[in-house]
């Protein structure tokens, strides 16, 4: 199996203007490994931003970075971006 141990800081902005308060930012680090054989398969950065508006809308850019640890995934570092839009009725 996959143990994945990771820790998350959260903040949602207030006080500032009518803007941007609202807007929640989230950084994750996460550092994954074999449940059953010693293999460490790397590291993730993850960042998240996402602000409501107009009562039913929300907006929000994810960005993902995954470093490979091992040379068995080497080849397998991945970096995205997620632009996103939601509704919510």
């Amino acid at each position: 199996g996959l143990q994945d141990i990771y820790g998350t800081i959260a903040y949602t902005v207030s006080g500032l203007h009518e803007t941007v308060d609202g807007t929640s930012l989230e950084l994750t680090y996460h550092d994954f490994s074999s449940d059953y054989t010693n293999i460490d398969y790397g590291t993730e950065w993850d960042f998240n931003i996402e602000k409501k508006f107009a009562k039913y809308y929300t907006t929000g850019i994810k960005y993902a970075d995954y470093n490979s640890n091992n040379t068995a995934v080497a080849g397998n570092d991945v970096t995205k971006v997620i632009f996103s839009l939601g509704v919510k009725f």
